[in-house]
């Protein structure tokens, strides 16, 4: 960097960590375990430690292996080819506390580096990608640690250190106090989705269905009572690739999430093949993935727009309801995402291959489904609408402080700008 500042320093990641590496423990691990156990499971994306309940206990070969305050723990491997992992370096704040894996490496900091800002650079963009394109392996990536340990980068002086990752902890704060809000409001949603979709709103009668307990007031109907069409759309020839304002899209199958409808995730369909393609998506309508993965299949979204310049493959449906002066459109959307109606699409959908399930038309009209009067199913829908709105600021508001921090962080560990 030519325009370093004069007191940084060059350095390697031999010159500022010790480092130990881990063993093979899975064997000991139980659920009544004094310690915490780290393995590939434990790291997130960003540095966090992930707890799914491994506990681990000392003897003759993890003793060794307890991690102490202001250590830190990189893992070596990853799941995937892409890296979402590989490199994640966890901050060990307590002593006496966790215990590490193989394919984990200790680092214990020298004096010339400040923990909290080792844990900011480790899991910076730049250290990640370069953690990335060092390492072997085809599905699943991996790196030894002697590789690591030549990777280079620009360090201030201790005191600058501080500064830095006191700044870039505030912001941390800000996106975790975030993160507990979505998670709350999510929690929310999932409870309020359980009650006003099978209990309905301020009910004091109820009788007993074919789907348990429901207010007097509530019919049980087969989707088909309530369905007009399920409108597919057809295959065509496209480039993987967003497209401009004069060509025209086919969605992919990821356009839709768990009652969500992302136009963006598209490809461009090739100027011969645009005679061909036929629906598009409609607003006030629900697109639904009738083939998918076993995990994804019977995803649907709603629709709040029109889009004329895009265009639904052979793989998702449009619904067409009957009546809307019987049906409300938000409300069957949300009925669509409900925990068991998913169940149901899921149980109803069929196909040999373990990587791919399809649901016929039949087979998913005959689904029953609680069905309130409209009136109801207005309000319902708009209590949940509420909820889903909250839970979108909330998201743009984490992703600004995201942004942000990408900002300083850029600027800071480069020197562009000293605190």
């Amino acid at each position: 960097m030519s325009n370093l500042p004069k007191d940084w320093k060059e350095v390697l990641i031999e010159n500022v960590f010790d480092n130990v590496g881990g063993t093979s423990l899975e064997k000991f691990v139980n659920e009544n375990g004094k310690y915490k156990f780290i393995s590939i499971g434990n790291y997130s994306k960003f540095g966090r430690y992930i707890d799914n309940n491994q506990r681990i206990d000392i003897n003759e070969k993890s003793a060794n292996k307890i991690l102490n305050k202001n250590d830190l723990v990189m893992v070596l491997n990853d799941k995937t080819s892409t890296g979402d992992i590989i490199g994640s370096s966890i901050l060990i704040e307590e002593n006496n506390k966790y215990i590490y894996n193989q394919r984990s490496e200790r680092l214990i900091c020298k004096d010339n580096i400040y923990p909290k800002f080792a844990w900011q650079l480790l899991n910076s963009k730049y250290f990640r990608k370069k953690i990335v394109s060092l390492s072997q392996g085809g599905t699943q990536i991996y790196i030894n640690f002697p590789i690591i340990k030549k990777i280079n980068f620009f360090l201030p002086p201790l005191e600058e250190q501080k500064k830095i990752a006191d700044i870039l902890s505030t912001v941390d704060k800000k996106i975790a106090f975030v993160e507990e809000n979505i998670n709350a409001t999510e929690e929310l949603k999932k409870g309020l989705m359980q009650k006003l979709l099978t209990e309905g709103i301020g009910h004091t009668e109820f009788k007993d269905s074919e789907l348990g307990r429901i207010p007097e007031s509530w019919e049980v109907v087969e989707l088909k009572e309530i369905v007009k069409d399920l409108i597919g759309g057809v295959s065509v020839n496209s480039e993987d690739r967003l497209k401009n304002n004069e060509e025209y899209g086919i969605l992919k199958t990821s356009a839709i999430s768990n009652g969500k409808f992302f136009p963006q995730f598209h490809k461009t369909i090739l100027d011969s093949e645009i005679s061909r393609a036929i629906i598009n998506p409609k607003k006030d309508h629900i697109l639904f993935s009738r083939m998918n993965t076993p995990d994804l299949v019977g995803e649907s979204g709603y629709v709040d727009n029109n889009y004329f310049e895009l265009f639904l493959p052979d793989r998702l449906w449009q619904i067409n309801v009957k009546d809307r002066n019987k049906t409300n459109v938000k409300w069957l959307s949300f009925m669509l995402i409900s925990n068991e109606i998913k169940k149901k699409i899921k149980n109803a959908a069929t196909g040999t291959s373990n990587s791919m399930k399809n649901i016929s038309k039949p087979n998913l009209l005959k689904i029953i489904v609680p069905f309130p009067p409209l009136e109801e199913q207005k309000q319902i829908a708009e209590i949940l609408s509420t909820v889903d709105n909250k839970l979108e600021n909330l998201k743009e508001k984490k992703q600004s402080f995201e942004e942000l921090k990408k900002g300083l962080m850029q600027k800071l560990l480069t020197g562009e700008v000293r605190v």
